[in-house]
């Protein structure tokens, strides 16, 4: 966590923003797309929120099927030394999506490491707000991923 640049992550965008964007909280009706299930607040205020936590809580459910793990289609094994898992990512299908969702973040000017970054934050987060071993799913991922991003982004040396 030392690694993680705060500073960036701290500049956000304000705006109204929905709080729990993911798949589950969005309808579409053959014409329209409604959002359902709005957070009342963001860190306590009723105005606004930080855009850029709506945009990475939407990639970590491209990412992370939670649908899938929700029917228990995961495998997760604490080791002595190590941690696996494993989940159905329906892979070539979320790739096109995921890579579909980087243009538009791109094509919009938005910071890409900034939300991969927020991605795995939000992972870690909301780790303790599932049963087990969900919860253990989500933790291990968001680390890994975190790590891996850190990496990437040149924050930990390779």
């Amino acid at each position: 966590m030392n690694h993680v640049p705060w500073q960036e992550i701290y500049r956000g965008i304000p705006s109204k923003i929905h709080g729990d964007l993911q798949f589950d909280n969005i309808i579409f009706d053959k014409k329209n797309f409604f959002l359902i299930d709005w957070r009342e607040d963001f860190g306590g205020n009723l105005n606004y929120g930080d855009l850029y936590y709506d945009l990475a809580k939407m990639y970590g459910g491209i990412e992370m099927n939670y649908d899938i793990i929700k029917k228990g289609k995961f495998s997760y094994l604490e080791q002595k030394n190590s941690i696996s898992y494993k989940y159905d990512s329906r892979k070539k299908l979320m790739n096109e999506i995921k890579h579909q969702y980087e243009k538009f973040i791109l094509h919009n000017d938005f910071s890409l490491k900034k939300i991969e970054i927020l991605k795995c934050l939000i992972y870690i987060n909301m780790s303790p707000l599932h049963e087990h071993p969900f919860d253990k799913l989500l933790f291990a991922h968001g680390k890994s991923q975190l790590f891996k991003i850190l990496k990437k982004y040149e924050c930990i040396s390779k």
